[in-house]
């Protein structure tokens, strides 16, 4: 069977995109007949879309215009067997359609779906549970049953799914479901559609089989449930995302070209990812543990693209960066540097003024503005110093006397943070070590000029 006879009563354009996507050429005025392209007598005839006068001797078997109706053409793909009408797309077209959706428990079991009411739908899709979606919640009552389309799809691993948007609306809704579902560990950032001009089909790319998706969900929740074990005995909000934050530099290793990079599985299983997987798995356990948070995608200062989060405490929004909060300063020949100091805060629920410092951020989709930096490490735990002064000094001297191994803060200004670094270069800590224990230690400090941060360690 030829390609005309499969694609007989459809048009079908195939395009391949990513999340980076590529725009679409408009094609008003032109609809669909039979397969092929024909153009309405728009009053005015485009130039490049009429035919020739003879035109109408080549149409293929079958085609039989309307009036006012000139064929222009076909503009198909041989790249994908579609199939017959008939052969399963038909059933994709119904709107009731039974889907099935994954309950992820550690017993992977599945249930088939209800009807499409909508309420229904958000239940057994965790669309109305204790964690909103910023991406959803934007949408109006019609948006958000095209979200829920392809969310279904997604969850029910269907190879080709319709979703009721057009070929300019795709990539959006697209977007907006994957930056809110980290769960989605099995769907690639590409996808490919063919567009039926009051909707399109959809047909995802997957990174692994149905039976290796709820193999490998058993391994996440069963991750999953141990930190969140762990997260239930905090006794806020913001130590929460403290533990989650340090627990993910503590236990995972950027490593370029890891397996799973671009999702969860990298991260909470592997222990090797790069930026896109820390930043999954941290919107990932947050939401587990009842905090929003927005996957964020960008450019850092150097120009590479880059991902981080954002995140909501109260009726607050903040930046975090987990992948930014490992700083890897570990030295051979510096004192073991000690556990608290192991993290760079200066990426810890900020502003956007201060992350801005070092990353764009991408417009493609709505955010929240982040103004706050109450919940920022330094300004929550009263360490942040509008001035260097002797209460400043006079707090290491009491640190070095009580036994303490190390002394951090930040400066709230860059004349003050620029005077303390000139001390500890000027070794007066070290002089300070010696006057109180009566010798000499080997010491070591870590500044940010960023950030304004100090870090002393001895």
């Amino acid at each position: 069977m030829n390609i005309k006879d499969r694609l007989t009563g459809l048009v079908l354009i195939m395009v391949i995109l990513s999340l980076t996507g590529c725009g679409m050429a408009d094609q008003k005025d032109r609809e669909t007949v039979n397969g092929y392209y024909v153009q309405q007598d728009i009053g005015e005839t485009k130039e490049g879309m009429t035919a020739p006068e003879d035109a109408v001797d080549d149409l293929p078997e079958g085609i039989e215009l309307q009036e006012n109706e000139t064929y222009i053409g076909t503009e198909v793909s041989t790249e994908t067997d579609l199939g017959e009408p008939g052969s399963g797309y038909e059933d994709l077209r119904n709107d009731s359609r039974e889907f099935v959706s994954l309950i992820r428990d550690d017993s992977r079991s599945f249930m088939p779906a209800f009807s499409s009411d909508s309420d229904q739908e958000e239940s057994i899709l965790g669309l109305n549970g204790k964690v909103s979606y910023y991406h959803y919640d934007s949408l109006n009552k019609e948006q958000k049953s095209v979200y829920r389309e392809i969310l279904k799809g997604f969850v029910s691993h269907d190879a080709k799914f319709r979703v009721d948007a057009s070929r300019e609306e795709i990539r959006d809704y697209y977007d907006r479901v994957m930056y809110d579902h980290p769960e989605l560990f099995w769907v690639s950032s590409h996808f490919r559609y063919w567009d039926y001009g009051d909707y399109v089909m959809v047909e995802p790319e997957y990174n692994r089989t149905k039976s290796q998706r709820d193999r490998d969900q058993v391994k996440i929740n069963q991750t999953v449930d141990r930190v969140l074990k762990e997260v239930s005995r905090e006794k806020n909000q913001y130590d929460k995302v403290l533990y989650i934050f340090k627990y993910l530099i503590r236990t995972v290793d950027y490593k370029p070209d890891a397996a799973d990079d671009q999702n969860v599985y990298s991260a909470l299983i592997n222990k090797a990812t790069v930026c896109s997987g820390y930043a999954r798995a941290t919107q990932l356990l947050l939401q587990k543990a009842g905090i929003q948070c927005i996957y964020v995608w960008g450019y850092s200062f150097k120009g590479a693209s880059h991902s981080w989060d954002i995140l909501k405490m109260g009726k607050q929004y903040y930046q975090i960066d987990t992948t930014w909060g490992d700083p890897n300063y570990q030295n051979q020949h510096q004192p073991e540097i000690p556990e608290v100091l192991r993290y760079d805060y200066g990426y810890y629920c900020t502003d956007d003024k201060t992350m801005f410092k070092t990353r764009t951020q991408d417009q493609g989709l709505p955010l929240p503005s982040c103004t706050s930096m109450d919940k920022s490490f330094y300004v929550y735990n009263h360490r942040c110093f509008d001035k260097y002064n002797d209460k400043v000094r006079e707090s290491i001297r009491k640190n070095i006397k009580d036994g303490k191994k190390y002394w951090h803060g930040q400066f709230s200004n860059k004349a003050a943070f620029e005077e303390m670094v000139k001390d500890v270069r000027s070794n007066l800590y070290g002089q300070y070590i010696y006057e109180i224990k009566g010798k000499g230690e080997k010491s070591a400090y870590i500044y940010d000029d960023i950030h304004y941060t100090i870090k002393l360690y001895y």
